[in-house]
């Protein structure tokens, strides 16, 4: 489900912990931060040449393909084109995992997180650095209320030890204000 839709059951405690994009809105539980991910510009495999950093203007000039509206991927990536003042225009509004084979088919491009990106490497596409840089920040949620048991305490010790993979491609590397070089993944 969506980071709202799974916040919303462990709050209802039909689920006892959840993985989500924040913010959440919800006072009753308690929220752990995993890390801090780069999203990043994908591109189709035609646009090689395109600059090895993309600021909101440059990438409003693609058809833009977004995740579905009302995730929190959708509102990142939107609000990061509004923080410029451009408000952008979806060509195509998919489930982010269908996203890059619509990028890589040419159709356009999006802004994805890393791991949505790393998915499925079937699909050629270009990755580019946004500039200002945009992340997503992954946390573990759980109701305040609920009691430390063996397993529920090994899936939550699980869930952080996310924050130690490294989902980085080869090519690019984290800098102080952006990411760099470029990088072409899942190319032949």
């Amino acid at each position: 489900g969506t980071s709202d839709e799974i916040s919303a059951h462990v709050a209802q405690n039909t689920i006892d912990i959840g993985l989500v994009s924040l913010p959440v809105p919800k006072s009753s539980l308690t929220v752990t931060l995993v890390r801090k991910d780069p999203m990043l510009a994908v591109l189709p495999p035609s646009e090689r040449r395109a600059p090895a950093v993309l600021d909101p203007t440059t990438l409003a000039r693609y058809p833009l393909i977004f995740d579905v509206g009302g995730t929190r991927i959708h509102q990142l990536a939107r609000d990061w084109f509004r923080a410029a003042g451009i408000e952008p225009r979806a060509t195509m509004e998919v489930g982010h995992f269908a996203i890059r084979n619509i990028v890589s088919a040419g159709l356009g491009a999006s802004i994805l997180t890393i791991e949505s990106v790393l998915a499925d490497a079937s699909a050629p596409v270009i990755l580019r650095a946004l500039d200002p840089q945009l992340t997503r920040e992954l946390a573990v949620v759980r109701r305040n209320d609920k009691h430390d048991d063996a397993a529920l305490m090994h899936v939550h010790d699980a869930l952080l030890a996310l924050g130690n993979r490294n989902l980085m491609p080869p090519g690019i590397r984290v800098g102080p204000r952006r990411m760099q070089p470029a990088a072409d993944v899942g190319s032949p």
